[in-house]
């Protein structure tokens, strides 16, 4: 009984977390998926984080902008090869309008 308790209240968080105005609902089909919404989590605190600290803790303006940069250029990099798997499966990529 109390596994299904455990396992009530992780749901129950995770439909609060969803139901946020900031959050988005993510399923992976594959564990390539997977792979890239662990990726992307990591990214999300540790951006956010950054950004937040930038003055507190006396990061340059310059290294977070570097920082920032190539974060978007690698996020173009992996867009190319994701539009390229879409292709050769015959769907149509819609590429994303914040990497424009």
């Amino acid at each position: 009984m109390a596994g299904n308790s455990k396992g009530s209240e992780y749901l129950n968080r995770k439909l609060e977390l969803a139901g946020r105005p900031d959050s988005k609902v993510v399923m992976t089909r594959t564990p390539e998926s997977h792979i890239l919404y662990l990726i992307m989590s990591q990214a999300d605190i540790g951006i956010s984080t950054l950004k937040m600290r930038l003055f507190q803790e006396g990061y340059s303006a310059d290294e977070v902008e570097s920082l920032i940069k190539e974060f978007y250029a690698k996020c173009r990099e992996l867009e190319k090869v994701v539009e390229k798997i879409n292709t050769k499966c015959g769907f149509k990529y819609k590429k994303a309008k914040e990497l424009a």
